[in-house]
């Protein structure tokens, strides 16, 4: 599963892909967001337990 979410964080971080995959999904195929005007940010959040006998800093996907 983890192969799956690496490709699909890959093809999308391409700008054309990436605007296309908008378009289509929020937009209902109308060309609202231009892949010019687009640009890269970061994927990972990192989340901090006030208890660490639970768990430290964790990376968590979003």
């Amino acid at each position: 599963m983890a192969e799956k979410d690496i490709t699909e964080k890959i093809l999308l971080s391409y700008a054309d892909v990436f605007a296309d995959c908008i378009n289509t999904l929020v937009y209902d195929g109308k060309r609202y967001l231009n892949p010019g005007n687009t640009q890269p940010a970061p994927t990972e959040s990192f989340y901090k337990v006030k208890n660490p006998a639970i768990s430290s800093a964790t990376p968590a996907d979003i």
